[in-house]
């Protein structure tokens, strides 16, 4: 199962969701059918989920975050949990930030979220 934890800070409530290996492949073929209604990625973003097979998902997902259909905001926790080891996705994953921040459907919620992006992979990376 998904593992959820929760802590309060300053009144709200910060959740940290993970998964087990083998939770992963189900957690994708969700994502992958349901992708079109709109909330499972709102949800996944909302908890702070990350796995490394969600990130390999999520990379080979061109048009979802440039067209908006990904909420911006979870890559600031895909910044945070990528393992310093794995330039190649970071990389990439530097490459779908630019890729939002130049898209016509940009709004400045998501230019915020892709600022803060940047500036977490630059303070961890360099």
């Amino acid at each position: 199962g998904i593992l959820l934890k929760g802590q309060f800070d300053d009144q709200n409530l910060h959740v940290d969701a993970s998964s087990r290996r083998e939770d992963d492949a189900v957690v994708l073929k969700v994502l992958q059918t349901s992708i079109r209604l709109g909330s499972l990625p709102e949800a996944i973003a909302d908890l702070d989920f990350f796995s490394t097979p969600l990130l390999v998902w999520f990379l080979d997902q061109h048009a979802m975050l440039v067209d908006g259909s990904w909420p911006a905001r979870h890559l600031l926790c895909m910044c945070k949990k990528i393992s310093p080891d794995d330039n190649e996705r970071v990389v990439r994953l530097v490459q779908k930030l630019l890729d939002r921040m130049h898209a016509s459907s940009l709004n400045e919620k998501d230019l915020s979220s892709c600022n803060s992006s940047l500036s977490c992979i630059q303070e961890r990376f360099g």
